[in-house]
C-alpha cells in the first residue's frame, strides 16, 4: 500500500504494465472498513514472470474488503 494515498501500489502486473486499475468504493458515511484482503508484492507475482501465471488467473490481483454499515440516527 502506498502510506501516502493508502491505495495499492498496482493491481495489475503483465510484462508491460505494472499499476493500480482496479479500486474498491464505499460511501464512509454509511460503511466502516472492518478488514482487508493482503495484497501480494511484486515478488511474488513476478516469480513466473507476470500475471496471469500457473498460480494465477488473471491480470489482475484480488481486491477484497469486508464493511460495516453505520447505524444511522433517527430525529
Amino acid at each position: 500500500m502506498d502510506p501516502g494515498t493508502n491505495e495499492p501500489l498496482f493491481t495489475n502486473c503483465t510484462r508491460d504494465f505494472t499499476g493500480t486499475l482496479d479500486y474498491i468504493f464505499y460511501t464512509a458515511d454509511s460503511l466502516t472498513v472492518e478488514s482487508l484482503l493482503e495484497l501480494l508484492d511484486e515478488d511474488s507475482l513476478r516469480k513466473d514472470t507476470a500475471l496471469p501465471s500457473p498460480e494465477w488467473s488473471s491480470d489482475h490481483i484480488a481486491l477484497l474488503a469486508e464493511f460495516r454499515c453505520k447505524l444511522r440516527v433517527r430525529r
